[in-house]
């Protein structure tokens, strides 16, 4: 059950309790040959699935897999998670969506729109209209913030001067090193305050908030 396909159409993922599985139910994917025909299924192995269940999976324009689980550390009941793999593919960690997709009752069947930003999921949480409701989402982005790092008197660029990123309670958030042409960029929380200061041997101390 639960059948989705990847963006290019290649790879096809369902939920199946067949023999020899971790647990209830697992997530298993088959290729997709390109005269239609499907491979063997494989199942995504222990740090998707457990001795649980999990289930309806979705992957998105980026390739990431989303599904659901009751085996993996959560909020209660099925919650949502989301998936890390490196640079070959393999899938290294899973990481739970949080609130406010996930609450302490079943949440699943996540899916995200083409932008990214928008989608659906299902939920038998308190508040719907009856056992399983459909709610949709907006996820509000990160800020994208960048600049450059310039000399004060002859406007040249600062390479590998050390950007510190502070949150507004004097915690240090992040640590990151301008480029050749003294730039740096990073993400930050759009709903926070932060201070990025600029170090460097050869000048004094900078900072902007």
């Amino acid at each position: 059950q639960h059948p989705a396909l990847s963006p290019d159409n290649t790879k096809l993922y369902f939920t199946s309790d067949m023999p020899g599985g971790y647990g209830g139910s697992d997530i298993y994917v088959a290729d997709i040959h390109p005269d239609g025909t499907l491979g063997s299924p494989k199942n995504l192995g222990p740090v998707v699935n457990t001795k649980n269940t999990e289930g309806t999976p979705f992957i998105n324009n980026e390739a990431t897999l989303f599904f659901a689980s009751d085996g993996h550390l959560g909020l209660g009941m099925l919650d949502i998670f989301g998936t890390i793999a490196d640079e070959d593919g393999v899938i290294t960690a899973v990481l739970n969506l949080g609130t406010p997709v996930n609450s302490n009752r079943d949440d699943f069947s996540f899916n995200m729109n083409a932008d990214g930003l928008t989608g659906y999921f299902s939920s038998n949480r308190q508040g719907g209209r009856g056992d399983d409701d459909i709610y949709s989402y907006y996820r509000v982005p990160l800020l994208h913030v960048k600049g450059t790092v310039t000399d004060a008197i002859n406007s040249k660029p600062v390479s590998n001067a050390l950007i510190t990123l502070i949150d507004d309670q004097g915690n240090t958030i992040a640590d990151m090193i301008t480029d050749e042409n003294g730039n740096y960029s990073i993400n930050i929380d759009r709903n926070k305050d932060y201070k990025i200061v600029a170090t460097q041997d050869k000048y004094i101390e900078d900072y902007r908030a």
